[in-house]
């Protein structure tokens, strides 16, 4: 399975939201274009309901989550799961 780099066009269920605060939330629930979001840093309760267009025009910003990378003898390596 390739590595998913989030979009609000691949928006899914336990994508984690920064807000213009940068407090994390939760994708909890989507419905077409609607999503309910977990309260700020309490991923298990829920908190508010946002559009997509919404959730941007507020500073709302997909974390994604970067691969590390180490390097051995000239060789880089991917930190893996």
């Amino acid at each position: 399975m390739k590595n998913r780099i989030p979009s609000w066009d691949n928006l899914q269920v336990g994508d984690i939201i920064v807000d213009a605060d940068g407090e994390e939330i939760k994708v909890l629930v989507i419905l077409g274009d609607v999503f309910l979001a977990s309260h700020r840093n309490e991923f298990d309760e829920s908190g508010c309901w946002y559009t997509k267009k919404e959730a941007k025009s507020l500073g709302h910003k997909l974390k994604v989550n970067t691969p590390k990378e180490i390097v051995v003898k000239g060789k880089r390596y991917r930190e893996v799961e």
